[in-house]
């Protein structure tokens, strides 16, 4: 008996150091999350695709574009709306994705970026988007 009880104390100290080693492993896994996060955040526009940045708009839809490839977009649809942010992970041709790690949305440009009169316009999902603004470098 004085040996179960002698076993059942080691493991009940094993649990308390376990309990104390907690919170340096969860910041070690806080630290690795927050890097993988950072590391999603997107690539800069290369050169060619510099008339992508800026504030993109529609009745329907807002997509702002960043020369640091962050995006924001919004599109409506009745009472619903869909929002997304990240970074551009690639370019295929005229399209890119946005994400982080490993979720992303696709963006279809059927038309890049160009002038029509004195305005910017670019079709992204099969909507005609207006350059409302230019954005700066920073």
């Amino acid at each position: 008996m004085y040996d179960s009880a002698v076993i059942s104390c080691s493991v009940s100290l094993s649990k308390a150091s376990n309990l104390r080693e907690f919170p340096s492993r969860l910041r070690y896994l806080l630290v690795l999350a927050f890097a993988w996060l950072l590391g999603g955040c997107g690539q800069p526009l290369p050169l060619d695709k510099a008339q992508y940045a800026g504030e993109w708009q529609s009745a329907d839809m807002y997509l702002l574009i960043q020369h640091d490839g962050s995006v924001e977009y919004q599109r409506y649809d009745g009472n619903s709306s869909t929002s997304i942010s990240g970074g551009i992970q690639k370019f295929d041709g005229n399209d890119f994705e946005v994400g982080i790690g490993f979720i992303s949305s696709r963006f279809e440009v059927s038309e890049p970026p160009h002038r029509v009169g004195s305005d910017w316009q670019m079709v992204v999902d099969g909507v005609r988007l207006t350059r409302v603004s230019d954005v700066q470098f920073y």
